[in-house]
């Protein structure tokens, strides 16, 4: 497919060259998804996690057409390096059953994706949580008390190793 963009890579809108009816309106991620659920857009590329992420009115008037292999990113749960007899979810499910029996408390989980992550701890048998949005540098969520625990959605896992 050859796109054109008449005014450079800063351009926000665009065509295809052998279909000139055809408009190409350069959007965020997010808005792509608002934008198709109000159906302001006919076809929109975006991420699946993000449509997830959505309320669910606005997930049920979207369809997905296609999921294609580009953009991956995995949902991580990342936890303290001091808590060493944590290895596996199953571990992790057994903390928080402890966290509330013993603390009288759910274990906190900061997190830009509460869908995914509800989601994903629920099947995993992990149910005593408590969730902490999170609006940005997620990592630090655990140093400054404000949550045990965190998710978030990595590609390379890079700034979590770093933090």
């Amino acid at each position: 497919m050859n796109l054109i963009s008449e005014r450079g890579e800063r351009d926000l809108f665009g065509s295809i060259k052998k279909l000139p009816n055809v408009k190409i309106i350069y959007l965020h991620a997010r808005e792509i998804i608002e934008r198709l659920a109000d159906g302001s857009l006919d076809i929109g590329f975006s991420g699946y996690d993000l449509l997830k992420e959505s309320e669910i009115n606005i997930q049920k008037k979207i369809s997905v057409q296609k999921k294609y292999n580009f953009g991956k990113a995995n949902l991580v749960v990342a936890i303290p390096d001091e808590w060493i007899d944590v290895q596996t979810i199953a571990d992790l499910e057994e903390i928080d059953f402890d966290f509330k029996d013993k603390k009288n408390k759910r274990l906190r989980v900061a997190t830009k994706y509460p869908n995914l992550t509800r989601e994903f701890l629920f099947s995993k048998g992990v149910t005593q949580f408590k969730l902490v949005n999170s609006l940005g540098a997620t990592e630090i969520y655990p140093f400054t008390g404000s949550s045990e625990i965190i998710t978030d959605i990595t590609s390379s896992g890079e700034t979590l190793k770093a933090n």
